[in-house]
């Protein structure tokens, strides 16, 4: 809420990247995060706010919850009859398409100002951001969001260290 309280132009733009959790979808997010962007819209008046409630491209092979098709980031893929805390690192099944996905969200709406993450998107967010630290180049952050001021990350959870190709060197 900083971003609001510093900016002392009368007329106030800020645009919000919400990033939905594992088996959900952009729509189920939104409908979750209606009391938050309803208060922040009454508590700003003078700000004009824009939302941003995207999917996740991976199609989940689940049931419909909630009337809609579940969605990911992506999936560790698991050693046998071990568990996450388990793993020390793994694989991951559309990690490279989610990071993509993310970075062409950043290109077409280049004035995205904070990006509030949940559960999954949580630790997606933090691998992109391990990344754009370590190889920059194609995976520098501030390249795709240059307007970024602000991360809400929400509900992370211990996911194993990426041994996916752009990891391999930099997870040790």
């Amino acid at each position: 809420i900083f971003i609001m309280e510093n900016n002392n132009s009368d007329n106030k733009k800020i645009k919000i990247l919400f990033l939905h959790g594992y088996m959900q979808s952009g729509h189920i997010f939104e409908m979750r995060m209606k009391t938050l962007t309803k208060k922040l819209t009454k508590k700003y008046k003078n700000t004009e706010f824009s939302f941003l409630f995207p999917n996740a491209p991976n199609i989940l092979p689940v049931q419909n919850v909630e009337g809609e098709t579940q969605r990911g980031w992506m999936e560790v893929e698991r050693e046998k009859d071990k568990e996450y805390f388990e793993m020390e690192s793994a694989n991951y099944k559309g990690l490279t398409e989610a990071i993509k996905y993310i970075y062409e969200i950043g290109t077409n709406s280049s004035d995205i100002d904070c990006i509030i993450t949940f559960s999954q998107a949580s630790c997606l967010l933090y691998l992109i951001l391990i990344l754009s630290l370590y190889k920059k180049g194609e995976y520098d952050f501030k390249k795709y969001f240059p307007n970024i001021k602000c991360f809400i990350i929400g509900a992370g959870f211990y996911e194993p260290i990426p041994s996916n190709d752009g990891f391999k060197d930099i997870n040790r």
